[in-house]
C-alpha cells in the first residue's frame, strides 16, 4: 500500500528491511498503523498465534520499509520460546533496524535475548509504549532503565492510544533506512507476494539446514 502523505525529508531514497519484536503487553498492530497506516499480517487475539515471520510493505515517496513480526518475545518459559529466543541471531541477521516495542511498566527481559539483539550490531529502535497510563516520573524512570539495558539504542516513549510522539518515532526509522532503491516495485501486488513466499521458504531452509542459501 503506497502512502503518499508520509515522505522522508531526504530528497533520496530509502529502503530496507525491519524487525518487529514485542511483549504480548503491546498492541504492535496499532503502533504500526499509528506510524505507517499499515496493520502487520497474519494477527489474532491469542498470544503465540503470529507466524515466524509475517510480512509486509510499507512505500512512501522517498521510502520502502519490508517489515516482518516475531511472535510475542516472552520469558523462555516453555520449549517454543527458547528456541525462538536460541534463533534470534538467525532471524534478524539480514534485517537493517530493529523495532522492539515494551509496555511502560516492563522492567526486564530475558538475558540470552539482551545479549543476541546487541551482538548483532543491527540498530535498535526501542518504543516505550502507554506512557499515556503512567506519571512522567515513571515514564522518566523507564527511560532511564531501558537505557542501561540498551545503551546504543534509540529510545522513544510513546503512546499508540493518543499518537503522542509518533511522528518523532517514524522520521528517525526513516533516516535509520539505507540509502536504497525499492526492493519491491511499488503497486506491484503479485510480484509482492512471490517475493515474500520466497523469503519464507528461503528462512526456514536456513534454520532447519543453518546454512546461507
Amino acid at each position: 500500500m503506497n502512502n503518499p502523505s508520509i515522505a522522508n525529508s531526504s530528497k533520496k531514497h530509502h529502503a530496507g528491511f525491519i524487525k518487529l519484536i514485542g511483549s504480548p503487553n503491546v498492541d504492535k498492530n496499532t503502533l504500526i498503523n499509528q506510524l505507517f497506516g499499515e496493520k502487520t499480517p497474519n494477527t489474532t487475539s491469542e498470544m503465540q498465534t503470529k507466524s515466524p515471520r509475517a510480512m509486509g510493505v510499507i512505500n512512501g515517496d522517498n521510502f520502502q520499509i519490508v517489515y516482518s513480526d516475531l511472535p510475542d518475545v516472552l520469558a523462555p518459559a516453555d520449549k517454543m520460546q527458547k528456541k525462538l529466543i536460541g534463533q534470534v541471531e538467525d532471524l534478524l541477521q539480514n534485517d537493517d533496524i530493529i523495532l522492539y516495542f515494551i509496555d511502560c511498566g516492563e522492567t526486564c527481559i530475558d538475558a540470552q535475548l539482551a545479549k543476541s539483539l546487541k551482538g548483532l550490531g543491527i540498530p535498535i529502535v526501542l518504543v516505550i509504549d502507554q506512557i499515556d497510563k503512567y506519571t512522567e516520573e515513571q515514564v522518566a524512570e523507564a527511560r532511564a532503565r531501558w537505557s542501561k539495558i540498551f545503551p546504543e539504542a534509540d529510545i522513544f516513549t510513546v503512546s499508540s492510544l493518543t499518537g503522542q510522539n509518533i511522528d518523532g518515532l517514524r522520521e528517525r526509522i526513516i533516516a535509520l533506512l539505507p540509502e536504497s532503491p525499492s526492493y519491491i516495485p511499488k503497486n506491484n501486488s503479485e510480484h509482492s507476494t512471490r517475493y515474500f513466499i520466497t523469503e519464507l521458504i528461503r528462512e526456514q531452509i536456513r534454520l532447519q539446514y543453518k546454512k546461507e542459501i
